[in-house]
């Protein structure tokens, strides 16, 4: 497996560069968005809930490529802690103008982001934290990012083997704890 680290226009840039990840480009003759907003946020509360559950876990499918990685994206999900809730963003980048990523927020007052992002393609998860704050896990799944110190969102993890789902929910819980203290 190969890890590309990077801003995410340095990703973005690549992804298309290679056609290795990321939404197709759309045919020429598509037509441009008629100049209406963009849809609302998809959000289920606590995985996959109800209509909007139903909706991100179509996303899910729709957006990964590999089995094994969505069964575990799901998975991740459907486990996640129960004051959590998961949404869909928007892009003006896809044709269904939806976001290629997840993202997982506290069910709380929204002061901050996601705890976590995840993308259904790769499996992999970027979490709000810091090294200082998983300092104490060492596990070799836990890969810091090369990203400024003012940047949150500086860990990461991969859902490339069943063996991290632990390690991904664990996570998961102290970026929930470190936005609600």
């Amino acid at each position: 497996m190969k890890i590309i680290e990077g801003t995410v226009e340095e990703i973005v840039e690549y992804e298309r560069r290679t056609a290795v990840v990321g939404e197709p480009e759309a045919p020429e003759e598509t037509p441009e968005p008629d100049g209406d907003e963009p849809p609302a946020a998809i959000t289920a509360e606590h995985g996959f809930s109800g209509e909007d559950g139903f909706q991100i876990q179509r996303h899910i499918y729709s957006r990964g490529v590999d089995a094994a990685i969505v069964r575990r994206v799901v998975s991740f999900i459907e486990q996640l802690p129960a004051a959590t809730k998961v949404e869909i963003g928007t892009s003006e980048r896809t044709r269904d103008r939806l976001s290629n990523y997840l993202m997982v927020r506290d069910n709380g007052p929204q002061y901050f982001g996601a705890v976590v992002y995840v993308e259904p393609r790769s499996g992999r998860l970027t979490f709000r934290l810091r090294p200082a704050e998983v300092a104490d896990i060492s596990d070799e799944g836990v890969v810091e990012r090369n990203v400024s110190a003012k940047q949150r969102y500086a860990i990461r993890c991969w859902l490339d083997e069943d063996a991290k789902l632990p390690l991904a929910l664990t996570l998961t819980q102290r970026a929930l704890d470190v936005v609600r203290s």
